[in-house]
């Protein structure tokens, strides 16, 4: 019993942590929020805090980490079907349901100045999504993927960003027509 309890405010304070970087990361880069600053915002210990993270930049990975877990199970729970478009629509509104539901963190992670990394990291977790002719050269091919995945961020961001949004429904039909032509 006392190791559930331990287990549940142990990620108690790892959630509040994360929404504290999370808020404090909407006005400055990660790099710029001090330990101190953070355990203020999340009304934890400097000690609490070191227990589990080493700096804030360890708390943005693991936040990383746990949206590219989410979203690889997210894509992995939908099974291919015949209709390419219809498994594409499926993947997608699966994964815009959760990119809205974790709407600032999204908003955050797009706005940092590394973001490239977690793109690249985005890109890389999509790589099994096969979208291309077959008579592409494997440059070819590196140059669509790249250009569609970049692109469907660039809308996604954008999306995210507007007060009255399309529905879910609505972009995951829109991104998979664009991603198949």
């Amino acid at each position: 019993m006392a190791e559930k309890e331990e287990n549940r405010r142990v990620k108690y304070t790892k959630r509040v942590i994360k929404e504290a970087l999370i808020e404090l990361m909407a006005n400055r880069q990660v790099g710029e929020i001090s330990v101190k600053k953070l355990c203020e915002k999340a009304d934890v210990n400097r000690s609490t805090f070191y227990a589990h993270y080493g700096n804030p930049m360890d708390v943005m990975w693991e936040l990383e980490e746990e949206v590219f877990t989410d979203l690889q199970q997210s894509v992995a729970n939908h099974g291919q079907c015949q209709d390419k478009r219809a498994t594409l629509e499926s993947i997608m509104q699966a994964v815009l349901e959760y990119v809205q539901e974790r709407r600032q963190t999204f908003l955050v992670l797009f706005a940092q100045d590394n973001l490239g990394d977690f793109q690249d990291q985005l890109f890389v977790l999509t790589q099994g999504q096969k979208t291309h002719p077959k008579n592409m050269t494997q440059e070819q091919r590196d140059y669509q993927r790249r250009y569609v995945f970049y692109g469907n961020v660039a809308v996604i961001k954008r999306w995210l960003e507007k007060e009255d949004r399309e529905s879910v429904k609505e972009m995951a039909k829109l991104i998979a027509k664009w991603m198949l032509g």
